[in-house]
């Protein structure tokens, strides 16, 4: 498990450190600011490869009247848990800029078995399992499978010894080939294990439940896994984009799982009792309904086929759903909530309290998401100028008006240019000769519908024909 993440000169700024909780960790932040660099970071330091791109050191911006080149020392130091009764592992690796590689960290002290399993954003997926490895990081990058979307589906193989006689041998088999050989199996513990764990994680209005294998394309002479749905089989190829990424993550756990006890059987070593999980925005192609309760699911599921196996997940995610989701299960004891940050010209992390906000729009109004609201810009800057009047602060209701209208100038225009284009009004030569309340009126009235919540604040103060300064 890992404890603590130190970087120093890579990637979004010149030093980034985590204290990580041993159950859930949640990260989030802007676009850009560095939470699937995170991820990838977190791979590298549990299994010692890159599932994609390696990190690479900072590269700033020199500031005006500085000189352009800035010495860097890249490094990137981890603290991970170590067997019971040894003391926790520190793992350094810095940055040799003459291969352009990282190197580095404990070739020596034998590391926790455990199993690591990353769902990535672009629909790849990464296992690493320790028990494939012979115990030094020399070695550690053997370990590593990294698939693409296609070959999680139908499989990868790889020659057996590229120096000897032709010869494959299975990476993995594919979700589909694995699916229905599961499935015509009888008793098979594999086909059951997916079966629960597409339950645990099926969408709220339609369990994901097995059908009949079945034929798709005439000239295409493979059984393909079908899902039972309401309105008749559906073979899992022609899912959609979020059925099917969920499909490939609830495969893949059981995959992993299965493959790792076979291995301890076969090496005669206990299992692990450690599984890491990264997933980088699970609720990608998901409809709201279902991110709401999709990372619940996946912590029963992982329950469901590693029962012993202590679980540590991060998750990076920009929905509000997700976070409204955990509200029930998100203990301080346990998880933690990290938050990326710019300030000014760098990146920081922010470790917040988790605070149960209720519903998705206070989500969305709270620091994890920059304070948002839940509407429109346009209409965002006209409740800012209604409440800046409001508070006495005219000076800055001007500055909210003369954006928004600008803002309005900027969007399409109808073709009858009436009444009813949201900035008809504004653009009127009068407009800007009225009084500010008349003003921020009128920037509500071509923002907001008639049912929005602010107007009950906004009557409390302004009555048609007004030009004073509210009360």
């Amino acid at each position: 498990m890992i404890q603590k993440l130190s970087l120093k000169d890579v990637g979004p700024a010149p030093a980034l450190e985590f204290d990580f909780a041993p159950r859930l960790n949640l990260l989030t932040g802007d676009n850009g600011l560095g939470k699937t660099f995170i991820l990838d970071v977190l791979w590298w330091v549990l299994t010692t490869t890159w599932a994609g791109e390696k990190a690479f050191p900072t590269r700033p911006v020199p500031e005006s009247g500085s000189p352009e080149k800035v010495e860097l020392k890249p490094e990137i130091s981890v603290a991970l848990r170590g067997l019971p009764g040894t003391p926790d592992i520190q793992n350094r690796s810095h940055w040799r800029w003459g291969t352009q590689e990282w190197v580095g960290g404990d070739t020596e002290t034998e590391r926790p078995s455990s199993l690591v399993i990353y769902a990535r954003i672009d629909g790849s997926y990464a296992v690493w399992d320790a028990l494939y490895a012979p115990g030094n990081l020399s070695s550690f990058a053997d370990a590593a499978i990294v698939l693409t979307p296609s070959e999680l589906w139908d499989g990868k193989e790889e020659l057996a010894d590229p120096r000897g006689p032709a010869g494959k041998r299975t990476i993995i088999g594919g979700l589909i080939a694995d699916w229905v050989g599961w499935q015509q199996r009888a008793k098979s513990p594999e086909f059951e294990a997916l079966r629960l764990v597409l339950l645990a994680l099926s969408p709220p209005d339609e369990a994901l439940i097995p059908g009949e294998p079945t034929r798709v394309h005439l000239r295409d002479r493979r059984d393909i896994p079908t899902l039972a749905t309401s309105y008749g089989l559906v073979p899992v190829t022609l899912a959609s984009a979020g059925m099917r990424r969920a499909l490939s993550l609830a495969y893949l756990l059981v995959w992993a799982w299965t493959e790792h006890r076979k291995a301890a059987e076969r090496s005669q070593q206990p299992a692990t009792r450690e599984v890491v999980l990264l997933i980088d925005e699970p609720e990608l192609h998901q409809h709201p309904a279902w991110q709401r309760v999709f990372l619940p699911a996946v912590l029963r599921a992982l329950s469901l086929i590693a029962p012993e196996a202590a679980t540590q997940i991060f998750i990076a995610t920009h929905s509000p759903f997700v976070f409204a989701s955990i509200e029930s299960l998100f203990r301080e004891e346990v998880d933690d909530l990290f938050v990326l940050e710019r300030d000014g010209r760098v990146v920081r992390v922010a470790e917040l309290p988790f605070c149960k906000e209720g519903e998705v729009g206070s989500w969305l109004g709270s620091r994890v998401f920059g304070h948002l609201q839940g509407r429109s810009r346009e209409a965002e800057l006209a409740i800012q100028a209604a409440t800046d009047f409001m508070a006495h602060r005219e000076g800055q209701a001007e500055q909210r008006l003369a954006s928004l209208a600008e803002r309005l100038k900027e969007l399409p225009q109808r073709a009858d240019r009436g009444e009813a284009d949201p900035s008809a009004l504004i653009r009127k030569e009068d407009y800007k000769n009225l009084p500010l309340v008349e003003r921020v009126h009128v920037a509500l009235q071509n923002t907001l519908p008639g049912h929005d919540e602010f107007w009950v604040h906004w009557t409390l103060v302004y009555r048609p024909g007004r030009r004073g300064d509210p009360a």
